[in-house]
């Protein structure tokens, strides 16, 4: 039986090329609100790769600073840590949905700089 391969390789031959492949990455990656992350022309900040944000939990509230000298409590979380556990955790979900966002965005640009002939 015969074994087919294909390749997905982008053959840029000529400046022309470049300049419409370029093009079309800016653009999708413009689109995606993405494009500051890979812009290489970027002299002032090297290039960041966005990071999962780290979920809060209750033990990490415990453990944080909250006595008046500044020392760790090691009592449970009372009422008001459990409504800044709850708002740290609406913000870490936010912070998530945007994470997932980029990163399906620069799925969509990996793509477009695989499939763009």
């Amino acid at each position: 039986m015969l074994k087919h391969t294909t390749t997905n390789e982008v053959i840029l031959r000529n400046q022309s090329d470049w300049e419409l492949w370029i093009y079309v990455i800016k653009r999708v990656a413009e689109a995606g609100d993405v494009w500051e992350y890979i812009n290489f022309d970027q002299h002032h900040r090297p290039l960041t790769r966005p990071e999962k944000p780290t979920k809060p939990t209750v033990a990490t509230l415990a453990a944080s600073p909250t006595e008046a000298d500044g020392s760790a409590s090691t009592t449970l979380p009372i009422a008001v840590d459990f409504t800044q556990y709850k708002i740290e955790l609406d913000e870490y979900y936010k912070e998530l949905k945007d994470y997932r966002r980029l990163k399906y965005k620069f799925g969509q640009v990996d793509k477009t700089t695989r499939f763009f002939h």
